[in-house]
């Protein structure tokens, strides 16, 4: 590797949904044509507490966000900053990777203020992609509550 740089910015604002029954995998949530509308339009830069109250469970995030001409053939990689706890995420409706109990072999208490990386590839076409993530939290503060950056790894 030789060094890496930002290739986009996120939008700071994302959806958001509590899944108090855990229906959102079922129910399509992470899928390009979902109608996530009424959800709450929030910042990923505190706990979701801050925006619905004392919350243990999952939750999910949705943005739309344009990849930039001038980074095709680009291998890309997704940095969560910080995500309490597990996380699984999707890109266009498809599950790019999580970071879980299982994937990790971590304790929701060990992880959750660690920062992790997911290799996504190259994004094809240039133009509109939607990233979802659902999170899980069994304690105290939840949800993405740091900086996700796109970032080209060189």
């Amino acid at each position: 590797m030789k060094g890496t740089h930002d290739a986009l910015v996120l939008p700071e604002h994302w959806r958001f949904s509590r899944d108090t029954g855990n229906v959102g995998v079922e129910d399509g949530w992470f899928r390009p044509g979902f109608n996530d509308s009424t959800w709450l339009l929030v910042t990923v830069d505190k706990p979701w507490e801050s925006f619905v109250g004392q919350y243990d469970g999952y939750g999910w995030y949705r943005v739309e966000f344009d990849v930039p001409p001038g980074i095709e053939g680009k291998s890309l990689v997704l940095i969560f900053e910080g995500v309490d706890e597990q996380a699984w995420v999707y890109l266009d409706g498809e599950l790019v990777g999580e970071r879980t109990t299982e994937s990790t072999g971590m304790t929701p208490a060990q992880m959750w203020n660690k920062p992790f990386r997911l290799a996504i590839g190259e994004l094809k076409p240039v133009g509109r992609h939607l990233l979802a993530v659902r999170v899980h939290d069994s304690a105290n503060a939840g949800g993405i509550y740091k900086t996700v950056r796109v970032i080209v790894d060189e």
